[in-house]
């Protein structure tokens, strides 16, 4: 984004230089424009002689008064021009300050997120039975050696072991 508001800024410059120009050569048009006048008259008070200077001074004249209505066109599209870019560097700087608000946004959404997956952790943590479990006496079924024990331990654990309330489930066999 900087490159695109330094390389306006030397648009800006350009235009500028440009507009300087254009109106050295409005300045130009103008003199001429006068000396052609003056010519014209001079060679009327000359008479006979002087006709072929007039028709020399009117060209002048010509070519002065074109080159004024072409620097008014150029002046008028170094204005839409210099406008395009004043509108260009405000959306330049409109983009920057967007991007540096998403660049904020995504920054505390992802403190967000992380403090987030740190608390779904923590409760996952707490929520998870201890698996280290005390062989529950066999109660008459099963061999009663210390395989039966473990079995025991392993099928509490598949079936969910405790209660949403903490306390272990009673299951009858």
């Amino acid at each position: 984004m900087e490159s695109i508001a330094e390389s306006i800024v030397r648009l800006s410059e350009q235009s500028q230089a440009i507009g300087e120009i254009i109106a050295t050569v409005n300045d130009l048009a103008e003199q001429s424009n006068l000396l052609a006048v003056n010519a014209a008259i001079e060679a009327t008070k000359v008479g006979e002689q002087g006709k072929g200077f007039v028709v020399v001074a009117q060209e002048i004249k010509s070519l002065a008064t074109q080159s004024k209505e072409a620097t008014a066109q150029v002046r008028t599209l170094l204005g839409d021009i210099q406008k395009a870019t004043s509108a260009a560097v405000l959306a330049t700087e409109q983009g920057n300050k967007a991007v540096e608000a998403g660049v904020k946004q995504t920054a505390e959404a992802g403190d967000s997120i992380r403090l987030l997956a740190d608390s779904v952790n923590e409760a996952a943590q707490a929520a998870t039975p201890d698996r280290r479990l005390e062989p529950a006496a066999d109660g008459g079924h099963g061999s009663g050696g210390a395989g039966d024990g473990e079995h025991q331990a392993g099928e509490f654990a598949e079936r969910g072991g405790y209660e949403a309330g903490g306390g272990c489930r009673a299951e009858s066999a």
